[in-house]
């Protein structure tokens, strides 16, 4: 038979674990949320890509937008100091398990 202050104390840990689980659940969820800041961080790696292929002397992202709740269409530009002055193209990233996933398209040269 358990004493009134060991049930006590049994109730206690029941309730601070259903607090614990509730908050452990609700932060997955915030940090599935991805910021413009990591979309802006995986297209600036894959502009970097792209220059280290086309032999570019610069690289950088004009900007970002939210297409979906879990993926941005950013925009790069490389430069060049011969040949074609800059290229553009449209990186699409998205979030998936917590990892970024980058792919470009729209790969054109002025």
């Amino acid at each position: 038979m358990l004493s009134h202050t060991s049930s006590r104390t049994a109730r206690r840990l029941v309730a601070g674990f259903a607090v614990a689980s509730a908050f452990a659940v609700g932060v997955p969820a915030a940090a599935a949320t991805p910021s413009k800041a990591a979309a802006v961080a995986a297209a600036r790696a894959e502009a970097r890509t792209l220059a280290r292929q086309t032999h570019a002397s610069s690289y950088r992202v004009l900007g970002c937008r939210k297409s979906t709740p879990t993926r941005y269409v950013c925009q790069i530009e490389n430069t060049f100091r011969t040949g074609a002055s800059r290229c553009t193209a449209d990186v699409v990233v998205s979030f998936r398990a917590g990892r970024a996933r980058t792919s470009y398209s729209n790969y054109v040269c002025y």
